[in-house]
């Protein structure tokens, strides 16, 4: 996922991202594979592409061996090489929660009153076909987007993350590009000159009652080469101080993952079973690069944080620095990224950019998955409720108003929590813990003795005020706290 960021007031000017799409062809020799000082390990089989091209893909033009098309309900480029027939997409291409169960509701609807008109009426209004919408209502939950909002996020070509409220309230949303709220704003893909491949992504958003208008100009190249510029002079509206990140198809190549399917007896989307994980691995720019492979997960990584031009202490309330035992993560050498699918040889793209703002970064998010779930019984009543936990939920228990829900953890690597302000931290350092307070609260915050840069945290924060996270802090290790307004020394504990 590549994020061109400001800090704050700090504007962002042009950013130009290539995505190049590798197929590589040659004769195959048997041979036995042998370890070397370059090899993590053997390389995966080879594999088909598991990615459909429906009908609700309209052609944009063939360029050499490739063949672009774009899905306009969702803002989802499919890239198809002529020559094997493998599909990559830029969006997970999935069906909204809310269009699911709206169209379960109207295929059983019809059914009950035995009215097969309902769901003609029905896919009239949504301009689809009869079979679209018994499709979409057959068609089980993403257990990893599980709202409205993250699945747009998930599907969409461009998202914006913007700062809202001021003070200890500020906090950031999300809005995209194929958004499931036309009141939060729309897109249009417009041809500029077809026969060069050249097209423009027009998005007007609507923030916090403010206009924001970002065009994404867009290049496919006759090598599978596709260009997204993003002209600063073209980002118009009054919302353009409330940009905190502008992020470009964050789950490209994404693989994995987990399934809801209906369950007729708890009259719920429930039945959680994994999907299948393509082989191959993402290349992340640590240093000279490294490689993280695509596998089923049982434990929760931490995300890759990678600062195109590094840190700049100037652009952070505090700075300190502290040597822990093990080799850190070291700034990007290029600004470079990329996925491979199957034996290495045969479906990859490179992304780059060439251009951008100061505090562009390049994140990972390794997945985790499993699945389970948890039975609470009921002291008084020895009533027992069965909740069920999709992969990286947490049951959250509400002790006055007696009540329980799954929720996702955040931390860095769930976006989609940070829209409920619910965050966790995994093993933590405390310099990166106080440094994640200080751009979620915006206070200062100085740790006055280096000896309690040794502690690192595991928590989990829902809705909680800065003051309780501390005192939290303050229970798991031995330190303590003092706060002047929105200015909090952290000291060892005597």
């Amino acid at each position: 996922m590549l994020q061109a960021a400001k800090y704050k007031k700090l504007k962002i000017t042009a950013l130009v991202v290539c995505l190049l799409c590798v197929l590589s062809l040659g004769v195959a020799v048997a041979a036995a594979f042998l370890n070397t000082n370059r090899d993590t390990r053997p390389a995966p089989e080879k594999v088909e592409s598991g990615l459909e091209k429906t009908n609700a893909y309209e052609l944009l033009c063939e360029k050499g061996d490739y063949r672009y098309y774009f899905r306009d309900d969702r803002d989802i480029i499919l890239i198809e090489n002529k020559n094997t027939g493998y599909i990559w997409k830029t969006g997970v291409d999935i069906a909204l929660p809310s269009e699911i169960e709206e169209a379960f509701d109207v295929v059983n609807s019809a059914k009950e009153d035995n009215d097969p008109s309902e769901i003609k009426d029905y896919a009239d209004d949504l301009g689809i076909s009869v079979a679209d919408v018994k499709t979409i209502a057959n068609t089980p939950k993403d257990s990893s987007f599980t709202n409205d909002r993250y699945g747009a996020y998930a599907n969409s070509l461009l998202t914006v993350e913007y700062y809202t409220g001021s003070g200890k309230a500020m906090k950031t949303s999300r809005v995209s590009s194929a958004s499931y709220d036309e009141d939060e704003g729309n897109s249009g893909l417009e041809a500029v000159d077809k026969e060069k491949g050249e097209y423009v992504l027009k998005c007007l958003f609507k923030i916090e009652k403010e206009d924001l208008g970002i065009n994404v100009y867009i290049t496919f190249g006759d090598d599978g080469n596709i260009t997204y510029n993003i002209p600063y002079k073209e980002i118009t509206g009054k919302a353009i101080d409330k940009i905190c990140n502008i992020v470009i198809t964050p789950f490209l190549g994404t693989s994995g993952g987990a399934t809801l399917a209906y369950d007729k007896d708890e009259q719920d989307w429930v039945t959680l079973k994994g999907k299948e994980i393509t082989p191959g691995y993402a290349l992340i720019p640590d240093g000279s690069g490294a490689l993280v492979r695509f596998e089923d997960n049982k434990t929760k990584f931490s995300d890759y944080k990678g600062k195109v031009y590094g840190e700049d202490p100037a652009t952070q309330l505090t700075y300190y620095d502290s040597l822990g035992d093990t080799v850190p993560v070291k700034n990007p050498t290029m600004p470079v990224f990329g996925i491979s699918h199957g034996d290495g040889t045969q479906a990859a793209f490179v992304a780059y950019a060439d251009s951008g703002d100061e505090y562009m970064s390049i994140n990972a998010t390794p997945s985790s998955s499993g699945e389970g779930e948890v039975r609470l019984t009921e002291r008084v009543t020895g009533r027992q409720n069965r909740y069920l936990m999709a992969p990286d939920e947490m049951l959250a228990v509400d002790r006055n108003a007696r009540t329980c829900r799954a929720v996702r953890p955040a931390g860095k690597s769930a976006p989609e929590a940070w829209l409920h302000n619910n965050y966790a931290f995994t093993n933590a350092p405390l310099e990166d813990v106080v440094e994640f307070l200080e751009r979620h609260y915006a206070v200062e915050i100085e740790v006055a003795d280096a000896r309690i840069l040794q502690y690192s945290y595991t928590m989990e924060f829902y809705n909680e005020t800065i003051d309780e996270v501390l005192s939290v802090m303050s229970q798991i290790t031995p330190i303590r706290y003092s706060r002047v307004n929105d200015r909090i020394t952290v000291q060892a504990a005597r």
